[in-house]
């Protein structure tokens, strides 16, 4: 987010991190590097100017931290949300919460990594007056096409798993007004401004008939429900099969994860809460795949902080709550959990910590393959294949 103020600008831009992730400190600054490098070639059809005093972004360890320095500061918004203050050559990228789990990444989180180069493309702005004066959907698309590193030269084709930069696409029109969520505007956004700077060639494509008009289509065709990421933060791993939810305090991450459960197969993951103070609620949702979990009979686990399991099916209009079972010793929050889901023919078999449950799946009305889903709300989860 923009906030609106007099630019200042830098040869550099610093970053400040919390003690607990300063190995992530050459990381950033080589993003940082790649950014400042190709932002010019990007941004050539806009003069520059010069570059004038040193640019900070500032990372508070969590969401309280981040009060506090807006407090400390004088700055004023939602601390919670990454913020641009222009006038201050100032961004605030805040942490979700501090957490074991986000602090043993090698690298940020993917989302979070995608919010840190939004924040960071507007600072880069400031150094071409004629783009700040830009309307504040082309800032915030621009600063959005720059989440993966440099745009490319065409409109963007976006659709790929967790398919987080085309949720506007099915929102359709609409996507663009105040009553959508955050994240669908600024897919919006990105989606427009791509297209702007593609058929627009002059300094003010914004002002140009194409941008003017544009809007998303009212009759896009997806005919499965969306099936990826919603909510911050999330990091993932296809390689290494490891995926992390990261939740701001009193909110919720889920994710679908790109593998399916098959016939006759064996699954086994590994589930680990966080260990940062907090009353989690996290586990995993099973679904026939191509439905939509909140509209379609399914299957719910819930692991507890501590251990502890429940696992029952539940049906849209029957959303049930039921109590975990004994937490296996050690109890101790945190530790890793494994889990094991067995498909022979039309049984689904789940096994945990000595825990155990069978369903025969055309009495709960699931078919295979079933669609795995994880899920936390105030904490962190970690999943991993074995």
């Amino acid at each position: 987010m923009v906030v609106e103020g007099s630019a200042e600008q830098a040869d550099a831009i610093q970053v400040v991190l919390p003690a607990r992730y300063a190995h992530w400190q050459p990381f950033l600054e080589q993003e940082l590097c790649h950014m400042q490098q190709a932002y010019p070639v990007f941004a050539a059809r806009w003069p520059r100017v010069a570059a004038a005093a040193a640019r900070r972004m500032v990372v508070p360890v969590d969401q309280a931290a981040a009060a506090t320095f807006y407090l400390e500061a004088g700055l004023y918004g939602d601390p919670s949300t990454p913020r641009t203050f222009p006038s201050l050559a100032l961004a605030v990228v805040p942490l979700p919460r501090d957490d074991s789990l986000l602090a043993e990444l090698s690298a940020p989180p993917r989302t979070w990594l995608h919010s840190f180069r939004h924040e960071a493309a507007h600072l880069l702005s400031e150094e071409y007056p004629d783009l700040r004066a830009a309307p504040l959907w082309f800032q915030e698309g621009l600063a959005e096409l720059w989440c993966e590193g440099a745009p490319p030269a065409a409109p963007l084709g976006l659709e790929a798993w967790p398919y987080w930069r085309s949720v506007a696409m099915r929102w359709g029109p609409g996507a663009e007004g105040e009553d959508a969520p955050a994240e669908i505007r600024y897919s919006a956004f990105a989606l427009r401004c791509a297209d702007t700077l593609y058929y627009g060639k002059g300094l003010t494509p914004w002002l140009e008939a194409f941008a003017q008009a544009w809007t998303l289509p009212a009759n896009a065709l997806f005919l499965q429900p969306f099936l990826g990421l919603r909510g911050r933060d999330a990091d993932w791993d296809l390689t290494a099969q490891h995926f992390l939810l990261v939740s701001r305090p009193g909110q919720q991450v889920d994710l679908d994860l790109p593998w399916s459960l098959v016939e006759n197969s064996t699954t086994r993951l590994e589930l680990q809460h966080g260990r940062a103070p907090s009353d989690p609620e996290a586990g995993l949702i099973l679904s026939t795949f191509g439905s939509d979990p909140a509209n379609s009979a399914h299957v719910r686990i819930r692991l507890g902080q501590n251990g502890g399991w429940a696992a029952y099916p539940e049906a849209p209009s029957d959303i049930r709550f039921e109590a975990l079972s004994p937490a296996p010793l050690p109890r101790q929050p945190g530790l890793p959990h494994q889990v094991e889901f067995q498909i022979d023919h039309t049984y689904l078999v789940m096994q945990a910590d000595g825990f155990q449950r069978r369903w025969n799946l055309s009495e709960i009305n699931l078919k295979l393959p079933l669609q795995l889903r994880m899920y936390v709300r105030d904490g962190a989860l970690a999943l991993r294949y074995r």
